[in-house]
């Protein structure tokens, strides 16, 4: 009977109201947009394909930075904030449905933009 109590108990902590987000986390709205620009980023620098490893991560470290700067936050902030939610799995689902969306009507909106058969311009530049 013991066990039944616990399993029911820790199914109803489970199915319970989300976390409440400490203050020095981001809130979700601003994480999303974030995560869809560090996503464009690392899509965009992996399509330069760098011989260098090297050269791939100092320019990611560049386009996070300027991001980052973009969104007047810091990466420390940004990591605390990813770091809580990924522990929070019930904010990281909306986030990344979020993220996926937002990623979906840009590409979208690029095809659309774009004659049949021509090729995105890439935005290599980090600085925004």
């Amino acid at each position: 009977m013991k066990r039944y109590f616990l399993i029911g108990l820790l199914f109803l902590t489970a199915c319970s109201a989300k976390t409440t987000i400490p203050e020095n986390v981001l809130p979700e709205d601003k994480m999303i947009l974030i995560l869809s620009e560090i996503h464009v980023a690392e899509t965009e620098i992996s399509s330069l394909n760098f011989k260098s490893i090297d050269s791939s991560y100092a320019l990611q470290k560049a386009w996070e930075i300027n991001i980052m700067k973009k969104f007047k936050t810091d990466t420390a902030t940004y990591n605390r904030s990813y770091k809580f939610y990924l522990t929070h799995v019930e904010y990281m689902q909306d986030i990344y449905t979020a993220v996926a969306d937002t990623l979906q009507k840009r590409n979208e909106s690029i095809e659309k933009n774009n004659s049949p058969g021509q090729k995105p311009a890439l935005k290599v530049n980090p600085i925004n």
